[in-house]
C-alpha cells in the first residue's frame, strides 16, 4: 500500500532485486476491498503512524498485522488503534539488504521470528503465521520468549547502525 506520489513514482521507476525487475500491485489506502488476512509494514520509523492509519480500511475481524521495522513501539501504537488481538509481534533479523535507487539486493540469508506474549489470538496467529512461512519457504522462528527476542533486536539493531555511522 502506497500514497499516490509513491505509487506514481515506483510505476515510473519499478523496484529491482537482485537485478530483477519487480512488478507490483500498489494499492491506495481508499481503494477499499475485502479486509486482509495479514498485513505487513514495512516502512521507515518517520512513516510508521502514517502507514498504520493508511491499514484503516483494510483490516478486519481476523486481520493480523506485524511488522518488519527495527523499532520496538509499532505494536503498541497499532494494537491502540486497532486492539491488541490484531498484532502479532515478529522481528526480522537478516543479512546485507541493500537499496540504492530503487536497486535492493539481499543475500537471502534472512529469518522472520515471531511468537506469543499471552495476548488474545496470540497462539492461533502464531499457528497461521508459521503454516504461511512453511508454505511459501520463508524463514522463520518461533520464539517461546518473544519480548527477549524483540529486545535483543533492538539492541543489535542500535548498536550496529552506531559502528556503522562511525566507519562509514
Amino acid at each position: 500500500m502506497v500514497d499516490e506520489e509513491r505509487k506514481a513514482r515506483y510505476e515510473k521507476s519499478p523496484r529491482v532485486l537482485n537485478g530483477k525487475e519487480c512488478t507490483f500491485n500498489y494499492v491506495l489506502p481508499d481503494e477499499t476491498s475485502a479486509p486482509m488476512d495479514l498485513i505487513l509494514v514495512c516502512t521507515k520509523s518517520n512513516g510508521m503512524r502514517t502507514a498504520i492509519d493508511m491499514i484503516e480500511n483494510y483490516v478486519g475481524e481476523e486481520t493480523i498485522i506485524a511488522s518488519l521495522m527495527n523499532g520496538v513501539n509499532f505494536e503498541e501504537i497499532a494494537a491502540d488503534k486497532y486492539g491488541i488481538e490484531h498484532v502479532l509481534y515478529m522481528v526480522y533479523m537478516g543479512d546485507g539488504i541493500k537499496n540504492l535507487n530503487g536497486q535492493v539486493s539481499d543475500t537471502n540469508v534472512s529469518n522472520l521470528f515471531f511468537g506469543c506474549l499471552g495476548n488474545p489470538g496470540d497462539e492461533e496467529q502464531v499457528a497461521l503465521m508459521e503454516d504461511l512461512c512453511k508454505r511459501s519457504g520463508i524463514g522463520y522462528g518461533v520464539k517461546e520468549d518473544m519480548l527477549y527476542a524483540y529486545w535483543r533486536k533492538y539492541i543489535l539493531i542500535v548498536s550496529f547502525n552506531q559502528s556503522c555511522a562511525v566507519l562509514d
